[in-house]
């Protein structure tokens, strides 16, 4: 599952981290990337000691900044399987809003899974370029685990249709079409993925669309269903 969970800021301005808490327990996904996660530093705001009591043994926070008020900020990865090569990924242009990834990966039982999660710039140029770095990041890690899954997954940033960054993105993924994700009390844009290479294990992909979901973030999460070997689960 791919979630930007806004610093759990809700539709009302208000934050909320316990409806975060609740989607991602439920959906029962094996390996979730977060978007926009604060340490938070103000009082009552806890939702990164809260993560730690739900089913997910490993977790990686990747920083990619301090915020002067709520601390540090970045992406987080949730994985009920061990988590191994972890890598932060800097993808930060000059003059631009800081961005990362977490590279890692999973060791599912049945097949390891080479995730990167991010949270992509808003520039067109911008995006082309961290993808490229994340391109370079990936064909180092083909070579010692040729055998693994690629994922991408997060909040890329992109809504156009035919950009040319989902063209990039199409000589290395085959790209299911869209699913609306943002602005979640009325989703018309495609910015949350999850892309999967092989293409033929992605089973399902739709976004989690209930009012607690629309109303939680102003993101919608988004879930994908994998299969691996004679199983099919919410691993994404």
């Amino acid at each position: 599952m791919s979630y930007n969970v806004h610093g759990c800021i809700n539709n009302a301005g208000r934050y909320a981290a316990t409806p975060i808490l609740r989607l991602i327990e439920r959906s029962q996904a094996d390996v979730v990337a977060l978007q926009e996660v604060y340490e938070d530093r103000l009082p009552g705001r806890d939702f990164l000691q809260r993560l730690e009591t739900l089913p997910y043994p490993h977790i990686h926070y990747g920083v990619t900044f301090e915020h002067d008020e709520r601390g540090k900020y970045g992406n987080l990865l949730l994985s009920k399987w061990p988590l191994a090569e972890i890598e932060e990924i800097d993808l930060g242009i000059p003059h631009r809003e800081p961005r990362a990834a977490i590279r890692a990966l999973v060791e599912h039982p049945r097949q390891t899974l080479d995730v990167v999660a991010t949270h992509l710039g808003l520039g067109r140029a911008e995006r082309a370029l961290q993808l490229a770095k994340l391109v370079a990041q990936w064909e180092l890690s083909r070579a010692k685990q040729p055998e693994a899954i690629r994922v991408l997954m997060g909040d890329l940033n992109e809504w156009l249709p035919h950009s040319a960054f989902l063209q990039a993105l199409q000589g290395l993924f085959s790209l299911p079409q869209a699913r609306l994700t943002f602005p979640s009390v009325n989703p018309t844009l495609g910015l949350d993925r999850i892309l999967v290479r092989p293409s033929r294990l992605l089973r399902s992909l739709a976004p989690i669309d209930t009012p607690a979901s629309r109303h939680a973030s102003d993101h919608l999460p988004l879930l994908a269903e994998l299969s691996l070997g004679r199983s099919l689960q919410p691993l994404v």
